[in-house]
């Protein structure tokens, strides 16, 4: 055969931008075979292989490896080209919802970061007034005993949305049936709650009741927390509202994010009515 027909392997490099390097690795695994060897062991491709080098890279661009590409530009039926393609888009949406819920965890956790950073520093430490939506939460009950680490990085809690082969997303609260209990510690139980991902059976769900919540955040650590109870309490007193027993506290930024108590955040949140005389 006439040498003019041919590429040399320096030519089919420049002219298709790929590396000598990637062709001999393609020729090793039986994707790309020169057609002529010279006895100098110079490789020569005729036009016809050349041209297959935008189809592999057209298959590299969807997603498919070099061991499925090299099946199919050998001449694969309808059948084959069908079941690979629908099995490549299948993988692919599932990467894309799998992105798409990472995307999520991120975008939750920071959202509470920049929530913490604004409390922080435009020091937002008075009673404000929420209209608040009704919400389902992942939860379990907790026998607490004011130790926050443990019960804010629960193990227990995070076995139990495993098992459910759910995930958890957004801060973790917790939900106390009497606020002034757990200002005065004497507190003895909880209800741990999260926002699930998906949804959740009932025997492991909380609802959240809608309403107006009168809300306060909290900076630094827990050991001073009843003093921000005292502030809440005064204000509802103060501003002719009657307050529900119970309480929720929503851990912005805790031991989750950083061992600098001093950037702690929480808010508590009690749901309250305009007094009546």
């Amino acid at each position: 055969m006439d040498k003019d027909n041919y590429y040399s392997i320096g030519q089919v490099a420049e002219l298709c931008q790929i590396s000598r390097k990637t062709l001999r690795y393609y020729e090793k695994i039986g994707l790309l075979i020169p057609d002529k060897v010279a006895d100098n062991g110079y490789r020569y491709y005729d036009e016809s292989t050349l041209l297959t080098l935008p189809v592999i890279r057209y298959y590299k661009q969807m997603g498919f490896k070099l061991d499925e590409i090299k099946e199919l530009v050998n001449g694969a039926p309808f059948s084959t080209l069908s079941y690979e393609f629908t099995g490549k888009l299948n993988e692919h949406r599932a990467r894309e919802w799998e992105l798409s819920r990472m995307k999520h965890f991120i975008s939750d956790w920071l959202e509470l970061i920049v929530e913490a950073q604004m409390v922080i520093e435009e020091h937002l430490t008075d009673v404000t007034l929420k209209v608040l939506p009704q919400r389902t939460y992942y939860a379990m009950p907790y026998a607490f005993h004011y130790d926050y680490r443990k019960a804010l990085i629960n193990i227990p809690f995070n076995n139990g949305i495993e098992n459910l082969n759910n995930h958890i997303t957004g801060p973790v609260c917790m939900y106390f049936s009497s606020a002034e209990d757990k200002a005065a510690g004497r507190a003895t139980d909880c209800l741990v709650v999260q926002e699930a991902y998906k949804e959740v059976p009932k025997a492991h769900s909380f609802t959240f009741p809608a309403g107006v919540y009168a809300s306060i955040y909290h900076i630094g650590d827990f050991n001073h927390l009843s003093e921000t109870y005292c502030k809440l309490n005064q204000w509802v007193e103060t501003h002719d509202y009657d307050a529900e027993a119970d309480v929720f506290e929503r851990y912005v930024v805790d031991y989750w994010t950083t061992e600098q108590t001093d950037l702690y955040v929480t808010e508590l949140l009690i749901r309250v009515h305009k007094h009546r005389s």
